[in-house]
């Protein structure tokens, strides 16, 4: 059941803006899907369709933080990929969540794009404390949070520095399990971390060694459980294309 929360396009007020922006078809064949790069006030995205413009826009965390109403053409809209190569109005390098802003601008002024939120209950996987205690400790010193990521046998490594446990949700949501992931630990330090799980498309039933995320976070001390909770997603009342460049 949906909880509408707002019917307005969401406008963000914005520092700066795109000078300049190419927006073009992208020419097949498709080599290159949601393709991002940027150096100091430019930002190239290759290979955007509706879903992944919105999707970088406004930071979603997965497809289903998202959901396209029928509004006319949406299923054409889905086939079709775009190149944009757009500038900042200052001149200057900006951080890719300054980009967001601006391309959410963008998005409203050339492809006259109409969103809003709502709350949504849906399937998730709360993140729990298990039985024992939790098997990490807490962080001894400061500094930023960092996140490495490598290639080990029977999968991938996470190994997670001065941390807040929202950044392993963050990555457990993010394509290692088949739900949103919301977290129920009650744990509010920065920690130390570290687990190896085989992602989905690694994962084949007969290989025993295979470690699943559930049996990464018991490892841990914690515990995925399915549940239900109402989340926060983005719906597309509209979506044209773009004007001329």
């Amino acid at each position: 059941m949906l909880a509408r929360l707002s019917c307005v396009a969401l406008v963000v007020a914005q520092a700066a803006e795109f000078e300049v922006a190419s927006v073009r078809v992208h020419q097949t064949p498709l080599h290159t899907i949601a393709g991002y790069k940027s150096s100091g006030p430019r930002v190239t995205l290759e290979g955007y369709n509706v879903g992944l413009l919105v999707m970088e826009a406004y930071h979603l965390k997965g497809q289903w933080q998202m959901s396209l109403v029928d509004f006319p053409g949406r299923n054409e809209h889905l086939d079709v990929y775009y190149d944009i190569v757009a500038q900042a109005s200052d001149g200057a390098g900006h951080s890719r969540d300054e980009f967001r802003a601006m391309l959410r601008g963008l998005l409203a002024e050339r492809f006259k794009l109409a969103v809003h939120r709502e709350m949504k209950q849906m399937p998730v996987y709360a993140l729990t404390v298990g039985a024992r205690r939790p098997r990490f400790k807490e962080s001894v010193g400061e500094g930023e949070c960092s996140v490495n990521v490598g290639v080990v046998t029977g999968g991938q490594s996470y190994a997670f520095s001065r941390c807040g446990i929202d950044r392993v949700v963050e990555m457990m949501g993010g394509g290692l399990v088949d739900r949103p992931v919301v977290d129920q630990t009650g744990l509010t330090g920065q920690y130390d971390l570290r687990f190896v799980t085989a992602l989905p498309n690694m994962r084949r039933a007969e290989e025993l060694t295979d470690i699943s995320p559930f049996a990464a976070m018991q490892d841990l001390g914690l515990k995925l459980q399915a549940t239900t909770a109402p989340m926060e997603i983005v719906v597309v009342e509209r979506f044209e294309r773009p004007s001329a460049n």
